[in-house]
């Protein structure tokens, strides 16, 4: 925990801002994080698994984020290539949820 923090306080320091400093720290991460089958990083998987780029994704792609979002908390489990597609379909259906409820708070708050 004191390293997170500590971490936190350095990248705020750096970037100028709390907001800034946490956008930075979830890029970084997003661009290490295992994603399973060797690749690292969303951006990679999207690449991997759906064969293009994360960022031509449009709304119509939503399950593919969702799917590629619910991955980082445990590839063997939830990457496309895992065994029990059910799971991986159950994981990135929660996703979903989640992704939905935001928008709605987003528009109403």
């Amino acid at each position: 925990m004191r390293l997170s923090l500590w971490v936190e306080e350095e990248m705020q320091r750096r970037f100028g801002s709390k907001r800034r400093a946490k956008e930075e720290i979830l890029a970084r991460y997003a661009s290490f994080v295992y994603m399973g089958n060797g690749q690292y990083g969303i951006a990679r998987a999207a690449e991997y698994y759906f064969g293009r780029p994360i960022a031509t994704f449009t709304m119509d792609d939503a399950d593919k984020a969702a799917l590629l979002a619910g991955i980082a908390k445990s590839p063997r489990f939830y990457a496309p290539s895992a065994q029990d597609t059910e799971r991986v379909l159950r994981r990135r259906n929660q996703i979903l949820v989640l992704m939905a409820s935001t928008v709605l708070s987003l528009r109403t708050g």
